[in-house]
C-alpha cells in the first residue's frame, strides 16, 4: 500500500507566523514533513 501524500503550500512572508515553511516541527522543517 502506498504512502499518502499531503501538500500544504505555505508563504514564507506570512503575517502571523513569519518564516513558518522553515518552523521545525517534530524535529524536522515543516517543508519536508
Amino acid at each position: 500500500m502506498s504512502r499518502p501524500v499531503v501538500i500544504i503550500q505555505a508563504r514564507m512572508g506570512s503575517s502571523r507566523l513569519p518564516g513558518k515553511v522553515l518552523a521545525d516541527l517534530a524535529g524536522q522543517h515543516a517543508c519536508l514533513l
